[in-house]
């Protein structure tokens, strides 16, 4: 059996997938599944959370893989898995384990392509495909306009840090995380209809030019409690689209050329107006309407 020992690297952004709240919550079909790790077919299959004592810990922030990564396997296979971690503080008491067990779920899910259910014997999780066939339902649906459809679809995954925020996915205009496409929110609405995806009549169009729609203008008063009451989804300026803190990228409106720059959540250095992103998320984000600073889904600038 194969062991390897790795240093835990904490810095999410040198990950090969996103990690953030937007993910919580995916769901996983088993056409898109790459591995399942334990589940209802697999016997063994567990996680585990161990208090040790300061001496026990000898390895601090390595992990030990026994067993093939991820990469070795064909695809489809369901496989036994195991998770388990040892945990030292001078107030961490083994009480707490149960507790520090249940994390596990809450950081798992928060990987983008990645499923966690159940716990402690019961796990089930399952990984999704690579990006080719992401980049095969991206295609289909760059090739969709909002004129084609008579119904958008909104987002409530991010109101739990963004209260008066919707996303309003439209074929053209995918959540601002990347993760949910019209299509994607489609068939989420279709198997979960009380979930966090939903459908948005579109009504009359308002203005064409700003993408103002009655219906989207009904949402979002609903889904805020009133306090936005119009919302524009093709303009950075006028009644600007709200953003949560999951977006992939930033626009920012710069006077002195009167033009636009966008910024990427990955980049570390200055943007064009010599701000971050994360002070240009601090003055886009929260659920805001700040006229000139826009979250942005990437898949956007394909539309």
């Amino acid at each position: 059996m194969n062991e390897s020992f790795k240093n835990c690297d904490l810095d999410l952004k040198k990950l090969p997938v996103d990690v953030g709240p937007s993910y919580e919550g995916e769901r996983i079909r088993g056409p898109d599944m790459f591995l399942e790790l334990g589940g209802p077919k697999i016997k063994f299959k567990f996680e585990l959370v161990r208090v040790a004592g300061k001496d026990d810990i000898k390895d601090s922030g390595n992990f030990k893989l026994i067993g093939k990564d991820i990469p070795e396997y064909n695809g489809g296979e369901t496989i036994p898995f195991g998770i388990f971690v040892e945990v030292y503080g001078e107030k961490v008491e083994v009480e707490l384990e149960g507790i520090l067990e249940r994390k596990i779920h809450d950081i798992i899910n928060n990987i983008q392509g990645m499923m966690h259910l159940n716990q402690r014997y019961d796990i089930w999780c399952r990984i999704s495909k690579a990006d080719k066939e992401k980049n095969a339902r991206d295609m289909k649906t760059r090739g969709m306009k909002d004129e084609e459809v008579d119904v958008f679809y909104g987002c409530t995954l991010c109101q739990s840090f963004a209260p008066v925020h919707i996303c309003i996915i439209s074929p053209e205009r995918i959540s601002l995380c990347g993760a949910i496409s019209w299509l994607d929110a489609r068939a989420a609405a279709k198997i979960n209809p009380d979930g966090s995806n939903f459908p948005i009549p579109k009504g009359e169009c308002l203005d064409p030019v700003k993408g103002i729609f009655t219906g989207s203008n009904a949402a979002i008063q609903k889904y805020s409690n009133n306090k936005i009451q119009q919302v524009a989804l093709y303009t950075i300026f006028e009644s600007v689209h709200t953003s949560c803190g999951c977006f992939e990228s930033i626009g920012f409106y710069i006077p002195e050329v009167d033009g636009i720059g966008v910024v990427d959540r990955n980049f570390n250095g200055l943007s064009a107006n010599g701000m971050k992103f994360s002070q240009l998320a601090a003055q886009a984000g929260g659920g805001q309407q700040i006229e000139g600073f826009l979250g942005i889904g990437i898949q956007w600038f394909y539309s």
